[in-house]
């Protein structure tokens, strides 16, 4: 799949040593709608948020299960590890955002675009 006209973009100026995670598990990239732009965090659910992905198409790495994120009925526990399109100061580019705004998907589902299972992070 083609990445539509919002792709995340690492920031490469933020990527300080201990601001969250530095590789990815995989060089595989899942291709993912977001409906609203999502905080993220260097753990899932975990500290501050390190800075914001914006809602659009965006690849993604893993999959980590969490704490849950509600909205409204719908609900999810799996964080997606991905990097972001805007860094908070102090943040690192690579961060964990929340599944529950994917757009194709229900409750605790993490799949791609293409409907093929988000993998689960080595840990």
């Amino acid at each position: 799949m083609t990445p539509g006209p919002h792709v995340a973009v690492p920031t490469s100026a933020s990527q300080a040593p201990g601001a969250g995670p530095s590789e990815p598990p995989t060089q595989r990239r899942y291709w993912v709608d977001t409906f609203t732009d999502a905080e993220g965090h260097r753990e899932p659910g975990a500290g501050p948020p390190v800075g914001v992905l914006r809602a659009g198409t965006h690849y993604v790495f893993c999959k980590v299960w969490g704490p849950r994120r509600s909205r409204g009925d719908a609900h999810n526990h799996w964080w997606l590890l991905t990097d972001l399109d805007e860094v908070y100061s102090g943040g690192g580019p690579r961060a964990y955002v929340p599944a529950l705004y994917l757009t194709h998907w229900g409750d605790d589902e993490a799949k791609d675009n293409d409907g093929v299972e988000i993998p689960t992070c080595p840990s």
